[in-house]
């Protein structure tokens, strides 16, 4: 995910690669939100492919787009996207998971794709983050796991 940028000027906050779907925060540029989505998909889809040797789509369904309106949510979005994993029962702790940008906002890797400044200045730096995202860690993953769309989709 680190190589692949939606066009249009998008600004990517954070994102999370799950086994059949993502999470991106995104500040949209001037291309429309959908247009955008389009391209990243297509984009990524034709690299993993390349690389993988296979054909045909990656992610089920089409995108889902919420608009953010407070510094607050988008604290907590970012940190919901990213203990996603944790959450899906793919991790034993929060922050285990390689496919999202939770290592950058730690500082336990230097990635490019993630714009993290804003997200971090709201969180108090890497230290505020990483004690936010101790917070999700010390509930368990049941405390999540009610809260990802996928399980609410289902009832």
């Amino acid at each position: 995910m680190g190589t692949v940028r939606p066009k249009g000027g998008a600004l990517v906050l954070a994102y999370c690669l799950m086994p059949n779907h993502y999470h991106l925060i995104l500040i949209p540029g001037t291309d429309r939100l959908s247009h955008q989505m389009q391209m990243l998909s297509i984009s990524y889809t034709k690299s993993f492919n390349r690389k993988y040797g296979r054909v045909g789509p990656l992610f089920q369904g089409q995108f889902r787009a919420v608009a953010v309106s407070t510094p607050e949510q988008l604290l907590s979005l970012t940190a919901y996207i990213h203990a996603n994993p944790f959450g899906a029962g793919l991790e034993k702790s929060v922050g285990e998971w390689p496919y999202s940008s939770h290592p950058e906002y730690v500082g336990a890797r230097d990635g490019t794709l993630p714009s993290r400044e804003l997200v971090l200045s709201l969180a108090g730096g890497p230290d505020g983050y990483r004690s936010l995202m101790a917070a999700y860690d010390s509930r368990g993953a049941g405390y999540i796991r009610p809260l990802l769309l996928e399980e609410r989709d289902e009832g």
